[in-house]
């Protein structure tokens, strides 16, 4: 069985927010906060825009992820959609880069977020184009393992973040109203919501053709979704068909595969 898949995932908690995601085409970008232990125990924690995806299969992330110890947990939600990785590269994605919190590749990370602290919040330099390429590592960083926290509560102490695979879309800059890619923790504190709704309206987007399947959580949802694609492809029966078979449910994929 393949340990990856030629799709990443993107899952949500909500069957609105996926409705949303497929009417607009799109992921919308929103600032989230980022830790990482690094070597010399230093901590740094800071805000990302991004679009986060997995590349796990669907079979292993319900069966594996979705439940542990026969509880239902839902990480990160019980809707998803997939999209192929053709898109995925040709929008810039990439996996992120996972680092022991002990390594020396821990170290040059720190260097490079020391000096990002270290500068000057008034000056050009923040938002220059050279600081962007210099932080891309920065941006696309997660620990090996680490604390797993949703929503303010701490789901797990020693969660492996390595196992999710994640693939992650960090916009350029100037997609996102020419706001920092990497902002201090303090100002995210202080400015998240303010941040987020400023880039409301900055999305990730893709074609109906570039989706790979979509996941409900029941078959009492399908109704809903396949009027959706059908208003969505605008009267062409063959790209409705084909993506009218791309849809499967939580109930299908833990019973039938």
């Amino acid at each position: 069985m393949a340990i990856s898949t030629n799709s990443i995932i993107h899952y949500t908690n909500t069957f609105n927010k996926l409705r949303s995601i497929i009417s607009t085409q799109g992921f919308r970008i929103s600032y989230c906060r980022e830790k990482v232990n690094t070597r010399g125990g230093q901590n740094y924690s800071f805000g990302i825009p991004m679009v986060s995806f997995c590349d796990i299969p669907i079979t292993d992330y319900k069966k594996n992820f979705y439940y542990k110890k026969g509880e239902k947990l839902g990480y990160y939600g019980d809707y998803g959609i997939g999209l192929h990785k053709n898109w995925a590269s040709s929008n810039g994605l990439n996996p992120v880069i996972y680092i022991d919190y002990n390594s020396f590749a821990g170290t040059g990370l720190r260097k490079s977020l020391d000096y990002f602290n270290d500068l000057d919040r008034s000056r050009s330099e923040y938002k220059s184009f050279e600081l962007n390429e210099l932080i891309q590592i920065a941006l696309h960083a997660k620990n090996y393992q680490g604390e797993l926290i949703i929503n303010d509560k701490l789901i797990e102490k020693r969660y492996k973040f390595y196992d999710e695979r994640e693939w992650r879309y960090v916009p350029k800059s100037k997609e996102i109203k020419n706001y920092p890619l990497l902002v201090n923790i303090s100002d995210y504190d202080t400015n998240k919501d303010n941040l987020n709704e400023i880039i409301s309206d900055c999305y990730l987007k893709f074609n109906l053709d570039d989706i790979s399947y979509i996941i409900l959580n029941t078959t009492q949802e399908l109704d809903n979704i396949v009027d959706l694609l059908h208003e969505k492809t605008a009267g062409n029966d063959f790209l409705f068909k084909k993506i009218v078979t791309k849809l499967f449910t939580n109930e299908q994929i833990m019973s039938d595969f």
